[in-house]
């Protein structure tokens, strides 16, 4: 009898000891949650940060386009007043406007296939 007394104790014992261990478990356990809640709220805050920022950058990428496009319809609009020389100016001055003109041109066409390359890779 005695003996059923003393491993009786020692089971209320153990028992104790894992309730106990189990309790310290937990409370382990919901620190660990509460810091990877923490994680979560820094981690979801600079999703958001990014995401701000991308549009950011997509809305200034449409303002340089919009730009790029200005730029053009000036050069398109210079190159429509350039009138090309009159007959009565040396043909030194006539040659060197055409080059001019024929520059402006070729510009005005690079410009407007930078333009269309960054609408068709934007849209």
């Amino acid at each position: 009898m005695a003996n059923q007394i003393v491993e009786f104790i020692k089971q209320v014992i153990a028992l104790t000891r894992d309730v106990q261990q189990g309790k310290e478990n937990i409370k382990e356990l919901r620190e660990d949650l509460k810091d990877t809640n923490q994680k979560m709220d820094r981690l979801m805050a600079a999703f958001q940060r990014i995401t701000f920022e991308f549009e950011r950058f997509r809305d200034n990428a449409d303002g340089e386009r919009e730009i790029q496009r200005l730029r053009l319809e000036n050069i398109v609009l210079r190159s429509d007043r350039l009138a090309l020389p009159s007959a009565s100016q040396a043909d030194q001055e006539n040659a060197s406007l055409r080059e001019q003109l024929e520059s402006l041109r070729r510009e005005n066409e690079e410009l407007r296939k930078r333009v269309e390359q960054l609408d068709d890779g934007n849209g």
